[in-house]
């Protein structure tokens, strides 16, 4: 039964996710005052098709290196088409597009940063939250109390001696509901999660490891995969957001 502070806390959340879809649509109608700038490709080449992904090489008239997954539209379509950088070096250019391109674009394409597109799928995610009955997201923003006992887990690190704090971070990750590592770059967090992860493997539970940035899903892939088969512990399924 839902009590009354419990009440008044889902309706802080509520009210927190409002504020959050406010203040993107903010932001989305701020980046939409702004011109965007296009950059010119030709000599358009289909690579492959695969799943309804056409996969396409470009070169550009100057020089443009976006980072990888970042949101295109192309300008001079009819009507407006979405792709997504899959790679770039200096002048060339490969995009993925959920529909195939025509002739005349593959001679001459003029793409621009769609840079609210990623803003828009935040805004969808945000309405379609339901973080169930273990209340994580809510336990997360300090809306309800969690569990943060520590656990005397006999951890895995592999072949290396695990520094005293990163022993207890995991201790404390495998016994509590609510964790934040945090440290500057090479302190051990990924050598930690990976810990953290085939503990959890080991004791027959489901893990989802997930990352903002594409070269630390990588490392962390190589880690628990490394990690699992020197302990024999379970097999890594790798799931990768596909262009």
């Amino acid at each position: 039964m839902t009590t009354i502070a419990e009440s008044s806390k889902i309706e802080n959340l509520k009210s927190m996710l409002a504020e959050m879809d406010q203040a993107l649509c903010d932001e989305i109608e701020e980046q939409t005052r702004f011109p965007r700038r296009e950059h010119t490709g030709v000599g358009g080449e289909l690579l492959s098709e695969s799943n309804g992904q056409y996969i396409y090489s470009f070169t550009l008239i100057e020089p443009w290196e976006p980072q990888d997954d970042t949101p295109l539209l192309v300008a001079n379509a009819p009507t407006p088409i979405s792709c997504t950088v899959v790679n770039s070096k200096g002048n060339q250019l490969i995009i993925a597009s959920d529909s195939p391109l025509p002739q005349n674009i593959l001679q001459q394409i003029e793409l621009c940063d769609d840079s609210t597109e990623l803003t828009k799928r935040l805004r969808e995610v945000l309405k379609k939250v339901d973080e169930g009955e273990a209340t994580l997201g809510s336990k997360g923003f300090g809306l309800f109390s969690y569990n943060e006992q520590s656990a005397p887990y006999n951890l895995v690190f592999g072949r290396l001696r695990p520094h005293p704090c990163q022993l207890k971070a995991a201790q404390m990750a495998l016994g509590g509901e609510v964790t934040y590592i945090i440290g500057p770059p090479g302190t051990g967090k990924t050598f930690t999660l990976a810990a953290i992860a085939l503990e959890h493997l080991r004791l027959g539970r489901t893990v989802l490891l997930t990352s903002a940035w594409g070269a630390k899903q990588g490392t962390l892939h190589e880690q628990n995969t490394a990690a699992a088969r020197r302990a024999d512990a379970a097999d890594v399924l790798w799931l990768a957001e596909a262009h």
